[in-house]
């Protein structure tokens, strides 16, 4: 059982609520990289910052409109790469990118696969 992933404010500068942080290996070929990750139900696709993607050289698949939490619809890249948190390994998983941040984003097509657990009051998060 991956976790429990404890909760950490990403950005200080923003004045952000703390959320639940991990570690997110990335890896495509025989390039791989660590990435901080937010786990975010209200997301409904995982992202990678396109500098991750540019690394690991990921290939374009298409491209797919997303909107965002305040609805504005943008074109980003649709990708793959093998995803792995903290054992649980998913391979070619489809990921979108993300030009707007430094970290990446594990939205509800990943989580919706496993049972998760969100402790409010101790701050936690696990995945079973």
């Amino acid at each position: 059982m991956p976790g429990p992933f404890h909760y950490q404010i990403l950005n200080p500068a923003y004045g952000q609520e703390p959320a639940p942080v991990c570690e997110l290996h990335v890896s495509w070929g025989t390039q791989s990289r660590p990435i901080r990750a937010l786990i975010d139900s209200g997301a409904g696709e995982t992202h990678l910052p396109v500098d991750l993607i540019r690394t690991l050289a990921l290939r374009k698949l298409d491209d797919v409109d997303v909107s965002g939490a305040v609805g504005n619809d943008q074109a980003e890249g649709l990708y793959a790469a093998n995803l792995d948190l903290g054992g649980i390994v998913m391979p070619h998983f489809p990921i979108i990118s993300n030009s707007k941040r430094d970290y990446a984003i594990i939205g509800r097509d990943f989580i919706k696969r496993y049972v998760t657990n969100l402790d409010g009051p101790n701050q936690e998060f696990t995945i079973t």
